[in-house]
């Protein structure tokens, strides 16, 4: 979600006139925090009629766009899922379903279009966790997982990955999720991958999961 922040403006009780305000802006030591300090014109203030509204508006344009994304499982090494199923399989040492991974990727045509002036604040992924008892899958999960999210380390297509030919992945997570209940939304920060991402690195994500649960996604 890039944003932009007009220039701010003051408006007082009579709602006659607007005043200016002076804008700064800098880094904090807390990574990913700014501060903007707003300096009213104080001339302007002096004639005002109390109370006075500063509006400073934030204007954001939320992005969704062309991915792709599809699933691996060990139970089906050479099989090609299909990519229009509409939830994404994870499981890990599963009684049926073995191991299997999500593969998630935004194409960079479908990025927010941003300058070299610009930097990522803040980037999340959220997934949802399907209702239980959907898709022959009786754990949506029933009891507590882990999922993890890494980054992809290669090129790959929906169209064609499988368990046998699916790309590395970073043995680091980037990020993880303790999921606990059916039909509930989870958070992964990806903001150090998608600034990654804009310097023209871009394989997207990967989900895997810990234990021997398994979980349908949205």
């Amino acid at each position: 979600v890039p944003f932009v922040l007009p220039a701010p403006f003051m408006v007082d009780a009579a709602r006659g006139s607007t005043g200016m305000v002076k804008v700064t802006m800098r880094p904090c030591a807390e990574r990913d925090l700014w501060r903007i300090t707003y300096a009213p014109d104080t001339k302007w203030l002096a004639g005002a009629q109390f109370p006075v509204t500063l509006d400073p508006a934030v204007i954001s344009k939320k992005q969704t766009g062309a991915m792709e994304d599809n699933y691996i499982t060990s139970t089906q090494p050479d099989t090609v899922q299909n990519a229009a199923y509409e939830v994404l399989r994870v499981s890990n040492n599963h009684s049926s379903f073995g191991v299997s991974k999500a593969f998630i990727r935004f194409l960079d045509s479908s990025l927010p279009q941003i300058d070299s002036s610009y930097y990522i604040t803040k980037a999340m992924l959220s997934v949802r966790t399907a209702a239980a008892n959907s898709y022959n899958l009786s754990a949506n999960p029933t009891s507590g997982a882990c999922v993890y999210l890494r980054e992809v380390l290669s090129a790959w297509s929906a169209g064609s990955l499988t368990y046998n030919n699916a790309p590395a992945v970073n043995g680091k997570a980037a990020d993880y999720a303790y999921m606990t209940a059916a039909n509930t939304e989870y958070t992964f920060d990806i903001s150090n991958l998608v600034r990654k991402w804009y310097t023209g690195t871009n394989h997207g994500v990967a989900l895997e999961m810990s234990g021997s649960a398994a979980v349908n996604l949205y």
